[in-house]
């Protein structure tokens, strides 16, 4: 029998009809559908696994498929609703290194805090701490361009002496500047005495 379905399926592929229409025409055909699946899976080369069940075997299959779908929408249900929980509450998830966790289990112990309790302990007071703190204002920005964009003060300037040297074709006079070179302090040479 189902070797007649075969056949009808192949000869209906190489016509061109698609699969689901030719599925759809043997149904309407009254063709048990498990041998019309069981058909396709033939030609398509892959292999059937039937397991013959006796009838009390199969009610009891039944009722653990039926258990393991409740337990499932169950699990799937508890999931969401701790998915929720998790982001509408103010929980974080960190990963510690063994050394640290150390660390603040040893601290926490030495304050009778729990992990968690210490943990937080440690953020809520660094947070606080750095709300107390008062910075310094800022100097405004004016302040810091006159800064950068100001002549830097190099030490005392040399004085300079202006000399006249005569009058031009239009009468005016040349000034010249002459800096003064800074005068030499004589030191005592050692030397032998006569």
């Amino acid at each position: 029998m189902q070797q007649r379905y075969i056949e009808y399926i192949i000869e209906a592929r190489k016509r061109g009809f698609r699969d689901d229409v030719i599925k759809q025409s043997l149904i309407d055909k009254n063709w048990p559908e498990s041998e019309i699946n069981k058909a396709f899976a033939k030609v398509d080369g892959e292999t059937i696994l039937t397991k013959e069940i006796d009838g009390e075997n199969e009610n009891a299959i039944k009722k653990e498929i039926e258990e393991h779908h409740k337990l499932n929408k169950e699990i799937r249900k508890l999931a969401l609703n701790a998915e929720r929980k998790l982001n509408k509450s103010d929980s974080v998830m960190i990963f510690l290194d063994k050394n640290l966790r150390e660390a603040l289990e040893k601290r926490a112990k030495k304050n009778m805090l729990t992990l968690p309790e210490q943990i937080e302990d440690i953020l809520r007071r660094s947070t606080l701490n750095q709300k107390l703190k008062r910075t310094p204002p800022e100097e405004k920005l004016d302040d810091r361009l006159v800064g950068l964009f100001s002549r830097k003060n190099t030490g005392p300037k040399a004085k300079s002496k202006k000399k006249t040297k005569g009058k031009t074709k239009k009468g005016k006079k040349i000034t010249k500047k002459i800096k003064k070179k800074p005068e030499k302090k004589k030191t005592k040479k050692k030397g032998k005495k006569k």
